[in-house]
């Protein structure tokens, strides 16, 4: 589910898009639930009295999240906002978050959880710069669900980050054979001109 945080107004679609599936998986859309879908929308309000600290809504999402076993839909529900505002966090709110989703990365370790929600982890951890722990959920992914242009991407930028050119090369390639787009064929580049040169490695978006 694709979210814009920054919009002023509630998007109806993602709200009635959360609630749908809350309730398909057997869960009750209660009204802690819709707080937190609604709360989205004011996270970055510039009406004056409607503005919602982005530590604010992270700690409420984190509580929710660990009042709900880490419930992994909920990273799939608030994969964007949670990787926009996470490097605007405090310390103290920062190290709840990342609390929270390495509990969950390690509890998915062993319980088989929807594709589309570990892919959301490994994304979030991948935006808020902890690119261990995001090549961490990738792999799990694989290991859940096989190969996928998703995973190798991200591998690969993960080890291109660590100036690993090697393993980032032969990942873009895997990637590449699912998908043969621009950024996936930009990594190749930059990292097979890094091999060359490694002074001249550019860095990674």
């Amino acid at each position: 589910l694709e979210r814009d945080p920054w919009s002023k107004e509630i998007h109806r679609p993602f709200v009635h898009a959360c609630c749908a599936l809350w309730r398909v998986s057997g869960k009750t859309v209660d009204s802690d639930f819709i707080r937190l879908l609604l709360l989205v929308s004011r996270v970055s309000s510039r009406k004056v009295g409607r503005a919602v600290p982005v530590d604010v809504f992270v700690e409420r999402f984190v509580s929710f999240f660990r009042s709900k076993d880490l419930e992994p839909l909920l990273l799939f529900f608030f994969e964007t906002i949670l990787s926009q505002l996470g490097n605007d966090l405090s310390p103290k709110t920062f190290e709840s978050l990342y609390g929270a989703l390495r509990s969950a990365l390690e509890r998915y370790e062993s319980h088989k959880i929807p594709s589309q929600c570990l892919n959301s982890l490994g994304k979030i951890f991948y935006r808020i710069h902890e690119f261990d722990d995001c090549e961490t959920a990738f792999k799990q992914l694989l290991e859940h669900s096989g190969p996928n242009e998703n995973s190798y991407y991200y591998l690969a930028a993960c080890c291109e980050i660590k100036k690993d050119f090697s393993s980032a090369l032969r990942y873009y390639k895997r990637a590449q054979r699912f998908d043969d787009c621009e950024d996936t064929r930009t990594g190749i580049r930059r990292v097979s001109a890094a091999l060359k040169d490694p002074a001249a490695a550019l860095p990674v978006h």
